[in-house]
């Protein structure tokens, strides 16, 4: 783990954007995660600079990280209006490359279901502060660690048991539901008294 010091070498790079969540749409990561988590995930897994991966990620995610742009002009003063050229467009970033895995098999269990899979975990580290989906932290561990696919399961879940514990491989599932048992008829009424003759 990274920890960004020099704020990518540009004074608007602040803690507040850094600590900003940047959603990843692509097919087979489904999470958030904060600017400066992505930028230490760029320079950690890609070999690039900090700069280079304050600039992958100011790219990629222009609006939540382009305040950490290192060769991007601060924008100007707020001032009178007055016409000025608008910037030429820039190119548009390369496309990042999918994560290594994807679950197939859901964990082995049948409540490992896509939305489980999209739930989003906090981790409360001290090097990371993002969120990211319990698929997405899966794939990080088998990724990262060398652990097999029903390990990772393993771990996210015991790590995150509120929001990925249905994943985990060898949970007992919970008791089925069952209704409360119907409490016993009454006894029958006493029959009326019979009526006078007239």
């Amino acid at each position: 783990p990274y920890v960004l010091a020099a704020r990518c070498g540009v004074d608007s790079c602040t803690d507040a954007v850094l600590e900003t969540l940047a959603r990843d749409l692509t097919a087979n990561y489904k999470g958030f995660s904060s600017c400066e988590s992505r930028m230490n995930w760029v320079k950690s897994n890609t070999g690039r600079t900090e700069v280079e991966a304050c600039e992958k990620v100011a790219d990629e995610f222009p609006e939540e990280c382009g305040a950490c742009h290192p060769f991007q002009s601060p924008p100007p003063p707020q001032t009178s209006p007055s016409p000025s050229p608008p910037p030429p467009p820039s190119p548009p970033p390369p496309p990042s490359p999918p994560p290594p895995y994807v679950l197939a098999a859901r964990c082995g269990v049948d409540s490992c279901t896509d939305a489980v899979l999209e739930t989003l975990a906090r981790d409360l580290t001290a090097n990371y502060k993002g969120f990211s989906s319990c698929e997405s932290r899966m794939n990080w561990v088998k990724s990262n660690t060398g652990r097999t696919e029903v390990e990772a399961c393993e771990k996210v879940a015991d790590e995150f048991p509120e929001e990925c514990g249905a994943c985990h491989p060898f949970q007992s599932p919970p008791p089925p539901q069952t209704s409360p048992s119907p409490s016993p008829p009454p006894p029958p009424s006493p029959p009326p008294p019979p009526s006078p003759p007239p």
